[in-house]
């Protein structure tokens, strides 16, 4: 699509959901009040990032309370509080959107071969999915970690390692639980990479802190941060936006008095995590560029599995997975599968959008029931179907492949 004319179907499609949110609610305040009990625009942001930064510029070592990241994020909110506290919130929103907006650009470049459709079918599924806008809403940094994973990927496929470990080590300095995604590299034995990524890591995370905050400083910012995260998380959070499967169990079987949930939740965890392990080494292992963006795929759906706070602007990946599966369940050759697959798609995309989250009774219940958990699990139920479908066209051209050879061979024969 011509720059140009995707710059214009942007707008479009922005101004349409604008329009939709604008019939909807009668005020922006209705609209922050469905998607959480601060009457704030960028909660997180104002209420979080920008004290923490400004506690850093007086001085401080240690976090404020509710700041859960590695203290080179403090750095950099640091300097973002350099700006009256006026100017700051218009800087961050412009970000977070501009990061938003560029998504579907990079998540194309990570297809081989993308078809002309592809990035505005992101732009669309992106803008009218309710993870986008709750991260708008919170001013969080979920958006912006996903750009840096999916420039790692597209990276890695273009085989510049040292750019790919720098994206992740950047996203992983921010929330150190990406750096998972370093996991494709371990398997494909990728050296260079993961060099380049424990350089970038020392720095991030120890030394440009212990310039600023002093060593000790930075070990007391790390000790607090993770003293509040055990005392928030430790005994188990089944707040309702918590999309930690764990915890939605626990919000089932405490509303229904269903006790047995809990265990069941249990083995399908493990069995996901295993199954989820043994997949990402499959796909990680294919040398074509689509096994990298597979197991990226397959690493965020599973994310509701072992995420401990996996809140519902974390599945902003997912209508960028979705439009990467749909170029999967097109390119499959068996029927059934194909149709399965595109049903189970479409399952997901109507699940996730803003359509079902204001047709339920209350965000407690589109939360509680765990809507973004079970449209992530469609798509790698149909990731899974699109993915045994390339494989059967692929064993069907070499078939045909081996056919023509032999055809040729015996034609050699009977010439001679």
């Amino acid at each position: 699509m011509r720059p140009r004319a995707y710059a214009l179907y942007t707008t479009a499609c922005v101004g349409t959901v604008l329009a939709y949110h604008a019939l909807v609610f009668d005020s922006v305040l209705a609209w922050l009040k469905s998607l959480g009990p601060s009457p704030l625009l960028l909660h997180d942001f104002v209420g979080i990032y920008y004290p923490m930064g400004e506690a850093i510029l007086q001085g401080a070592t240690q976090p404020v309370f509710g700041f859960l990241y590695p203290p080179v994020s403090a750095l950099v909110f640091a300097a973002i509080a350099l700006l009256p506290a006026e100017v700051a919130p218009w800087l961050w929103g412009g970000l977070v959107v501009a990061s938003t907006l560029a998504l579907p650009t990079v998540a194309r470049r990570a297809l081989p071969e993308a078809p002309p459709w592809v990035e505005p079918v992101a732009l669309t599924l992106l803008v009218w999915s309710i993870p986008t806008w709750h991260n708008l809403r919170f001013g969080q940094v979920s958006a912006m970690l996903l750009l840096l994973l999916l420039a790692s990927v597209v990276d890695q496929q273009a085989g510049r390692p040292r750019r790919a470990a720098l994206w992740l080590a950047m996203a992983a300095a921010v929330k150190p639980h990406l750096l998972v995604f370093a996991l494709p590299l371990v398997i494909r034995r990728e050296g260079r990479a993961l060099a380049w990524l424990t350089l970038f890591l020392s720095v991030l995370l120890f030394v440009l802190p212990a310039l600023v905050l002093g060593p000790l400083g930075t070990l007391g910012f790390y000790a607090n941060v993770v003293w509040q995260m055990a005392d928030r998380f430790g005994s188990g959070e089944w707040d309702y936006s918590s999309q930690l499967l764990a915890n939605a169990a626990l919000r089932i079987a405490d509303t229904k008095d269903w006790p047995w949930v809990v265990g069941v939740e249990r083995v399908v965890r493990v069995a996901g995590l295993i199954g989820c392990g043994w997949w990402i080494w499959r796909r990680a292992r294919d040398p074509h560029p689509s096994g990298l963006r597979d197991a990226a795929c397959i690493l965020l759906c599973s994310t509701p599995l072992w995420v401990p706070s996996n809140w519902p602007h974390y599945f902003v990946f997912l209508p960028i997975c979705q439009a990467w599966v749909a170029v999967d369940v097109m390119n499959q050759a068996h029927r059934l599968r194909r149709r399965l697959a595109g049903v189970a798609l479409v399952a997901s995309i109507a699940m996730l959008s803003v359509f079902a989250f204001h047709a339920s009774p209350h965000r407690i219940w589109y939360f509680g029931w765990a809507f973004p958990i079970w449209s992530s699990a469609l798509v790698l139920l149909a990731h899974w179907m699109a993915i045994s479908g390339r494989r059967l066209a692929i064993s069907g051209q070499r078939l045909a492949i081996s056919g023509q050879r032999l055809a040729i061979s015996d034609q050699r024969s009977a010439d001679t």
